[in-house]
């Protein structure tokens, strides 16, 4: 290579950097204006936000600058062609997802939003795709176009012109622009200091909460500051409807349970009625229904959601679901009841009941048929499938039906709905009354698309004589966000809003001689509260605390605690009307009172100091008691990293937990003993870091003769992590130590064995 061709390299360089950022730019500008700016209010600021653009975007620019140090380093080989074009490749298609999945949650791309798990990750094709728009598909050209500027520039012999925004100037404004970026950001990851600025969040900071003392089962539900009054007439005619239901049926009536999908209180009756365009069929069955409008999920997600409804409340908060339902859940749950009382129990579903490894948890529950959207053969998914996520209604039902045809004793039928999932799918034959041009539109046709299926499910067991003596249940496992409360809440797992949260419960007497009297219950409660209702309808006395029977003549209102696991992770507390959400790391809270500002927008945290403190305190109780109480019901469990957390735990960022396991399938199996072959991996559970950190592992062999270090860059979000050793195999025998390392500050240490003990003789 010959110094006459050190300005041609370093042209090229350049070229690479400024297209890789300019690409990177013209993304983040998109967004900003697509999804963030308000043109109405001038919120957030543009001049706010092209300061801190280079700072939004400094990991790109970092890359390209590597990347661009690369090709001036090695020139025109075509290898470096190749590598660089690839990265380049890459980096933008990263974007390009980044960008549909930011136009969906209103949020960069981050697993802490799917359990840290890509199981089940084909399922999200069509999701992908709904959302693929003419700006994706333009950025997507450009990306192209850029590429293949990009390889035909490296290539070139004679490289004797350079564009104008190579301008060696431009570098100099580059600089700072990153230090005007650096100083505006504050610290807040993505978009959220733009947020924050305009009042999106609207959080207020809190003295940050010290340790409370821990209170009783009992005490721990009570409401502190809420107050819930109910008129006798309310009481007396929910004890009527409970009568109803329960009189006038065979001693083991049949019960249909049906979960709407990502359909709550919200959705399915705005203003606390149903809208007879959009779901007919329920308003016309209004006047023979028992309604609680009321209730809460403690985690916004299917999975989470489908463990408190089927065990009476109990539910795990503190990391993810797929360890833990490998292992069978012991206590009483609503399946086995009816299983032992000799019911036929079964299990129907339009949707994928892998996906956040649910069907591990309904495979442990007695359930005589499970049947999903995995179930189907292709030429069934080619002929019935409805979208990457599942199958048509009718056909899941058919399954359903067919199976009640096969029994001859009284059943329990667990049905789930999939089309009020993203994208909002319905089949071509139906003909909804929206035109289906927005998410919220097409949403709101599968709301009229699920009320079509509930007529046609009570039209097809009156014609085989069953409804008579079948008891009708009708829920929804949470809600969804449309961006119409709160501007940047969407869908459901983000955010901690009454959208998100809320539930119901519909108890439908369809006998036209019911004597059921039409009612509309605002009693709070949770979703694990529907177990004991439909328990006691056969005069089952609730073994559970604190869930109870909602049309209980002793019912009481509870807290209702919940929490999310999507970067920044939050914990919180409906106390009748008031409600609590917070930051878990502390030191951001928001409380509203539901009575006067149902739609939560007047954050009053920083008028009620003490009640924030008390109702935290409460909440991170309930967050270790929970997951305590649902752990200890399954049978054999082995937990990873197991150790009694307490409060304090939470309010600091940083790894908590660590076990050593063998990763096989996307799942831990941790051993005490491990072969000198395993490939063993270092399992860490974290509470999230707000942005990316570097952290250093030191594997240190037994008697201290090697140690293997190894960087691992932990991003913002990240709850769980798997790293495995880089030592090479056999690995030597012995006790091995592991030291998790951050800017040289020691953070955690964990020890795991290799070998037999005649090994380590």
């Amino acid at each position: 290579m010959t110094p006459d061709d050190l300005p041609g390299r370093y042209r090229r360089a350049r070229s690479l950097f400024w297209v890789l950022a300019a690409f990177g730019a013209l993304v983040h500008l998109q967004l900003f204006l697509l999804y963030q700016y308000n043109p109405v209010s001038g919120l957030p600021t543009p001049l706010l936000f092209f300061l801190q653009l280079p700072w939004l975007m400094a990991e790109h620019l970092w890359l390209a600058a590597f990347l661009g140090l690369i090709v001036w380093l090695l020139g025109r080989d075509a290898r470096v062609v190749v590598l660089s074009a690839t990265f380049l490749g890459v980096v933008g298609i990263y974007l390009l997802i980044n960008q549909v999945y930011f136009s969906l949650f209103r949020g960069h791309l981050s697993l802490s939003a799917s359990e840290g798990q890509i199981h089940g990750i084909t399922s999200l094709w069509d999701s992908f795709t709904s959302e693929l728009g003419w700006v994706n598909l333009l950025n997507a050209l450009l990306l192209i176009c850029a590429l293949s500027w990009v390889i035909k520039r490296s290539a070139a012999r004679e490289d004797n012109s350079a564009p104008w925004f190579e301008h060696p100037n431009l570098a100099l404004v580059l600089v700072v622009w990153l230090l005007l970026g650096f100083v505006n950001s504050d610290n807040k990851p993505g978009y959220q200091k733009l947020d924050y600025l305009s009042s999106l969040w609207r959080a207020a900071a809190v003295e940050a909460p010290h340790p409370t003392a821990r209170v009783s089962m009992e005490r721990l539900y009570e409401t502190p500051y809420g107050n819930y009054a109910e008129t006798q007439s309310d009481r007396d005619r929910q004890a009527a409807n409970f009568q109803a239901l329960r009189s006038g049926r065979l001693d083991q009536p049949n019960i249909l349970l049906i979960v709407l999908e990502s359909v709550g209180s919200l959705q399915l009756m705005p203003n606390s009625r149903f809208d007879p365009v959009y779901t007919p069929f329920l308003a016309s069955q209004q006047e023979r229904m028992q309604v609680f409008d009321n209730l809460y999920t403690p985690f916004p997600s299917t999975a989470r959601s489908h463990i408190p409804l089927l065990t009476a409340g109990n539910n795990i908060s503190w990391g993810s679901v797929y360890d833990e339902f490998r292992y069978k859940y012991s206590g009483t749950t609503l399946v086995g009841h009816y299983a032992d009382l000799g019911y036929s129990t079964g299990f129907f579903s339009s949707g994928d009941l892998n996906y956040e490894n649910r069907m591990a948890f309904y495979q442990h529950l007695p359930l005589d048929d499970l049947f999903g959207y995995k179930s189907l053969s292709q030429r069934e998914v080619a002929d019935h499938g409805l979208n990457s996520w599942g199958m048509e209604e009718g056909y899941a039902w058919s399954k359903a039906l067919d199976w009640v045809d096969g029994i001859s004793t009284p059943f329990f039928l667990h049905y789930m709905t999939v089309s009020g999932h993203h994208p909002y799918t319905y089949p071509d034959s139906l003909q909804p009354p929206g035109d289906g041009e927005t998410n919220h539109q097409r949403y709101r046709n599968t709301l009229y698309y699920a009320d079509s299926l509930i007529r046609d499910m009570l039209g097809d067991l009156a014609s085989r004589d069953l409804l008579d003596n079948t008891i009708v249940a009708i829920t929804g496992d949470h809600g969804q966000a449309f961006g119409l409360r709160h501007r940047g809440n969407y869908t459901h797992k983000n955010r901690l809003y009454e959208e998100n949260l809320r539930t119901f419960l519909l108890l439908i007497d369809p006998r036209s001689d019911s004597t059921l009297q039409p009612h509309l219950s605002d009693r709070p409660g949770s979703i694990g509260d529907i177990a004991p209702t439909l328990m006691a309808l056969q005069e089952k006395e609730s073994p559970f605390y604190p869930s109870q029977n909602l049309l209980g003549a002793d019912y009481t209102a509870r807290l209702n605690y919940f929490h999310k696991s999507a970067h920044p992770p939050q914990w919180g507390v409906r106390d009748v009307n008031w409600k609590y959400i917070g930051l878990i790391s502390g030191g951001e809270a928001e409380l509203y009172n539901l009575a006067t500002d149902p739609e939560e927008s007047n954050n009053l945290a920083d008028q009620y100091p003490d009640r924030v403190r008390r109702y935290d305190g409460l909440t991170a109780q309930w967050f270790l008691d929970s997951n305590h109480r649902y752990r200890a019901e399954l049978a054999d469990y082995q937990g990873l990293g197991d150790r009694e957390l307490d409060v304090q735990d939470f309010r600091t960022q940083g790894p908590k937990a660590m076990d050593f396991v063998i990763r096989r399938g996307g799942e831990n199996y941790p051993k005490a003993l491990f072969d000198r072959q395993d490939s063993i991996s270092a399992w860490t559970r974290w509470v999230p870091y707000n942005e990316d950190k570097i952290i250093d592992y030191y594997w240190v062999s037994p008697r201290e003769e090697h140690i293997y270090a190894r960087e691992f860059t932990l991003q913002k979000g990240w709850s769980s992590t798997w790293v495995p050793i880089p030592a090479p195999r056999p690995l030597q025998p012995g006790v091995w130590t592991l030291r998790l390392k951050l800017e040289g500050k020691l953070l955690i240490t964990g020890q795991f064995t290799v070998g037999s003990s005649q090994d380590q003789l």
